[in-house]
């Protein structure tokens, strides 16, 4: 479960992006929508190809069970290009966390919960300290991945996975409480949230 929570959390860095983003309206929506049905699609189609090719009983947990249905398929190019997606995969989920990191430090900051040193910017708007705050603790876990091993990365998995649960729980709790407390000249524009208001009425209704 907290490896299911941990995969789905990353959808946060779309939120974080609305920001630079054009059209956000637009691209926003799209991007949730393509993101979830992707994660979504490639997981019940992995998990598809295990249970037609391999015993539930034979599994060993040691090692990736795809790897495990390929190699019992005897596809010796298959595993390879397996592990290169893997490789190309964790590069863009660390590309994306450093930026989500980046744009949480930059947004304490100017909320003045953070040093306000981390919000400046060179004349080309990069935020140079913010982000080498986020090298040096990347570089930081890395060291550590050295001397606690595999432990390390069930440690972060489940913290990440545990306070990522906890964030959209507290986001739920607020976006309920706002929505009875708000004043009239706040307004919500959600496609989404109208219409599961109209289908929640007709379900009433019903």
């Amino acid at each position: 479960m907290l490896i299911v929570i941990f995969t789905y959390s990353g959808i946060s860095t779309i939120a974080m992006a609305t920001s630079n983003v054009k059209n956000p309206s637009i691209s926003i929506p799209k991007a949730t929508v393509i993101v979830t049905a992707g994660v979504v699609s490639l997981y019940t189609l992995i998990m598809l190809i295990i249970v037609l090719t391999v015993n539930w009983s034979t599994i060993n947990t040691n090692s990736s069970p795809l790897i495990q249905s390929i190699n019992g398929m005897n596809i010796n190019w298959a595993s390879a290009t397996i592990n290169a997606i893997i490789l190309i995969a964790t590069i863009s989920v660390m590309i994306g966390s450093y930026y989500k990191c980046n744009k949480m430090i930059i947004s304490l900051s100017e909320a003045r919960e953070a040093p306000s040193i981390f919000k400046k910017k060179t004349q080309k708007y990069f935020y140079l300290y913010a982000w080498i705050l986020t090298g040096i603790t990347t570089l930081l876990v890395v060291m550590l991945s050295f001397f606690l091993n595999a432990k390390l990365f069930s440690y972060l998995l489940s913290a990440c996975s545990y306070f990522s649960f906890f964030n959209w729980v507290v986001n739920l709790i607020v976006y309920i409480i706002w929505l009875k407390k708000r004043s009239s000249e706040e307004t919500l524009t959600s496609h989404l949230y109208v219409e599961n208001s109209v289908h929640m009425e007709q379900l009433l209704l019903y």
